[in-house]
């Protein structure tokens, strides 16, 4: 868990070298965990490492098919490389498995729209919108476009809205949600 957490922070740190490090390293202590190869495929669409993102993700789906960050990162990559038809299928398999996330509706928005599909594109943003509400993004690279990559700044500190009080020392959870 350390590791893969680190490795997440090396990706928002733009160290990938570091990131790909430890997310490697965590594949090894905890083998049949499937998010740090999910996370690596993440990464490796950062890094134009086409092969190495395709073959993490297909890792990723093997040890947890029903992991929608598996299948996320798989659109993701394919939508990188121009091929919208693989990317809308695997954000929609995305959606099927989790659909409070924002992120497979905000790209299968943007495939819509390089598909020329614009009314299908609007409903999908529309989607990606109702589930961003009240939290804040960052647009990280100017673009006016908050897209996946600008997930990787992490966003203001949030005022805590719970009794922290309440939150008992064993509560990994409540702990972490803290120290968010």
């Amino acid at each position: 868990y350390i590791n893969n957490e680190l490795g997440i922070l090396y990706k928002q740190k733009k160290n990938f070298a570091e990131a790909e490090k430890l997310f490697l390293s965590a594949t090894q202590i905890a083998p049949s965990w499937a998010m740090p190869w999910a996370n690596l495929a993440g990464l490796y669409a950062q890094m134009n490492k086409k092969e190495s993102g395709f073959a993490a993700a297909a890792k990723a789906r093997q040890l947890q098919p029903g992991y929608q960050g598996a299948y996320l990162n798989t659109g993701v990559l394919y939508e990188k490389y121009n091929n919208f038809l693989l990317a809308e299928e695997f954000f929609r398999k995305s959606i099927l498995l989790n659909s409070r996330h924002f992120l497979p509706f905000e790209r299968l928005g943007y495939v819509y729209m390089n598909t020329t599909r614009y009314a299908q594109a609007d409903s999908f943003f529309l989607e990606a919108d109702i589930r961003k509400r009240g939290f804040n993004f960052i647009d990280s690279d100017g673009d006016g476009v908050t897209d996946h990559f600008d997930m990787e700044i992490a966003p203001p500190p949030m005022p805590c809205k719970f009794d922290t009080t309440t939150v008992r020392p064993d509560d990994i959870i409540g702990n972490f949600y803290i120290a968010l």
